[in-house]
This record gives structure tokens, sequence and C-alpha cells, in this order.
């Protein structure tokens, strides 16, 4: 009995099952490039605005770091902030079942990107180690946002 008693108090908590609702605002989402220092590629930042919902009931989320998917790159940094009450809060807090403004940055080394939009997903991370994805995204080029071409209508 003393055996299943120590047992029982020697296991570790599980955290709970965690799960985040990201609805990105697609035309907020965007990626621009710069020529990177001392070297021959480019710096690649991409951005997502989005509204996030904790589904977990009774549970705050912490939101720790972000990854972006579907582009080839070296991860430079990413950057995660969210915005309550027109503040700009650094790394998401998201209360149980409260819809918070975030924006999510991701910075690439990699080689120079052609114009035109980008298709990736953006991923973050909880500071429970559990990853919530974003659907697909076509991230816009900053630089030559739609009808900026000649002839085009902006």
């Amino acid at each position: 009995m003393w055996r299943r008693v120590r047992a029982r108090l020697a296991r570790r908590p599980v955290p709970p099952r965690t799960n985040v609702h990201i609805e990105p605002h697609r035309f907020s989402c965007h990626w621009a490039q710069v020529p990177a220092p001392q070297s021959g590629k480019q710096r690649v930042s991409v951005q997502m605005r989005a509204l996030a919902t904790n589904l977990t009931p009774a549970y705050d989320l912490q939101i720790s770091g972000a990854e972006l998917r579907g582009l080839k790159g070296e991860p430079i940094w990413d950057y995660v902030t969210s915005i309550r009450h027109g503040n700009h809060v650094t790394g998401a807090i998201l209360p149980a079942t409260i819809p918070i403004e975030i924006s999510v940055t991701c910075v690439l080394d990699r080689e120079r990107l052609p114009p035109g939009p980008v298709r990736a997903r953006m991923v973050i991370r909880d500071h429970l180690g559990q990853e919530h994805k974003s659907p697909k995204i076509n991230f816009l080029d900053g630089a030559n946002p739609p009808g900026s071409a000649p002839g085009g209508s902006g």
C-alpha cells in the first residue's frame, strides 16, 4: 500500500490540452526583405495580425514564441505582442474565451524572395509548449502591394 501511495505522490502533473483558435486579418499579413548584414542573403520579415481566442476553459495561456512554416530559411527571431484596450503588450496573454488581437513577427535569413504574395502558416507556442497553427495565409508583399504595378488602380 505504501508503494502505491509514494508512486501516486511522485507522479508529475500533466498540463491540460490547450486549444487556441487563430483567425488572421488577411489584408494585414505581409512580408518585407532587406539585405542581411555581412552576408549575401536577405533578412525576410513576415508579420501576421490576427484575433486569437483561448478555447481552454478556465485556463489562461501565455504565448511564448512563434514559428513560420512553409517558407524555408534560418530563423533569426520571433516577436509576439497582444493589443488590449489600445495598449501593445509584449507576449500575448490569452484569458479563457476572450478574443485578443495579436501581432506575430518572424524574421528569417534566406535567399531573395521574388515579388508577390508568399503562402505560409504561422504557429504560436504557449507556455506549456503546445503549438497552435493558423490557417495557411497569403502574406502580401509589403514592397509591391496589389494594385501598385504600372497600370494598376493603386
